[in-house]
């Protein structure tokens, strides 16, 4: 990839383009991720292609790729994955009857995928804090793996505004399943990146979990991600 299209690629936003999620990171809309992407290699040089979905009654998780057209026509394409939390009226039994909109989690969830796979190639990766940087690489609190020498570890991370995270002033990471979940997630996206297919992905959580859920235990999680951080070199 030539200097010029980096350039393109790694240019800050402008600030009023920089929004705050409920979490409190920052984050740019998907279709100025589109235009960078247009920008850079034309509107046929590159394809966005969503690829397996998990769910339950809390949450989707999409993975996806990126792909653009590289020396000698080749397709040259990076992996993530994405997710959004499923959404229910306020107070009411989280049950698909009381969901407020299946279509909009689908739509987030897609969207935050590709930012996720367009961060690889260097957009908006400015935007994205050491914590949000150390869930990419696999992160390694809660007995997770995180690659040699990876980024910091919960207890340096900052605290971001709903406490899902540890932080410097000495507050304790967040240890709950939920967070696991996350670590997983990109750490199973890290393995894609790295060149391990997803069926053998899902081949060894199938030996690991018994399923292609994530609903089980922490200790059996944990012990899923630590066998897919061998698996694929981590």
């Amino acid at each position: 990839m030539d200097q010029e299209i980096k350039d393109i690629l790694e240019a800050p936003f402008a600030a009023e383009d920089i929004k705050k999620d409920f979490n409190g990171f920052d984050y740019v809309d998907p279709h100025l991720i589109i235009r960078r992407l247009n920008k850079a290699f034309g509107q046929d040089g590159w394809q966005f292609v969503p690829e397996e979905r998990i769910e339950d009654d809390f949450e989707i998780i999409q993975y996806g790729k990126i792909g653009i057209i590289g020396e000698g026509s080749e397709w040259v394409w990076k992996h993530n994955c994405g997710g959004k939390r499923r959404t229910y009226s306020k107070g009411a039994e989280k049950i698909p009857a009381n969901r407020i909109s299946s279509t909009n989690d689908y739509k987030s969830a897609i969207s935050n995928c590709l930012k996720r796979c367009a961060m690889m190639f260097g957009i908006a990766l400015a935007l994205y804090g050491p914590e949000e940087l150390d869930a990419e690489k696999g992160g390694d609190n809660e007995g997770l793996p995180g690659p040699a020498g990876g980024g910091k570890s919960a207890g340096e991370a900052k605290q971001p505004k709903d406490g899902n995270s540890g932080s410097a002033d000495g507050r304790k990471p967040d240890n709950s399943i939920g967070s696991v979940k996350n670590r997983l997630r990109a750490l199973e996206s890290r393995a894609k990146a790295g060149g391990m297919s997803q069926s053998q992905v899902n081949k060894i959580k199938e030996s690991m979990l018994g399923d292609k859920t994530l609903d089980h235990s922490k200790d059996k999680l944990i012990a899923y991600g630590t066998k897919l951080s061998k698996e694929c070199g981590g």
